[in-house]
């Protein structure tokens, strides 16, 4: 409210009433689409505060895994071109059906 200038890139209202996943750590609908490489992924969830640095925990070990699942599986369906990229929207389905998977057992 301080600064009266637009930028173009305020929240729209339904935005405001209604903000999408992730936006409490800063993560907008654009991000679900965008497409990252591993090391880029990784400090992207650095960056949400999500996960720490890399130490070659069993969490960095189910990150990969997880990756180059969604990596895969966004290579076989033509949403990227190349093979090891994924986009977040990807990444996060397969976090989330592998995270379920591993509750089961």
């Amino acid at each position: 409210m301080a600064d009266e200038k637009a930028y173009g890139d305020e929240a729209s209202a339904s935005g405001l009433i209604n903000p999408g996943y992730g936006s409490e750590r800063g993560v907008t609908s654009g991000d679900f689409s965008e497409v990252y490489d591993k090391d880029s992924l990784r400090s992207f969830y650095e960056d949400a505060g999500v996960m720490g640095p890399d130490t070659g925990s069993e969490e960095d070990v189910f990150f990969s895994d997880v990756f180059f699942a969604a990596a895969s599986d966004d290579f076989n369906t033509g949403k990227v071109g190349v093979e090891y990229v994924t986009t977040l929207g990807t990444f996060q389905k397969t976090r989330v059906r592998a995270m379920a998977r591993a509750m089961r057992l």
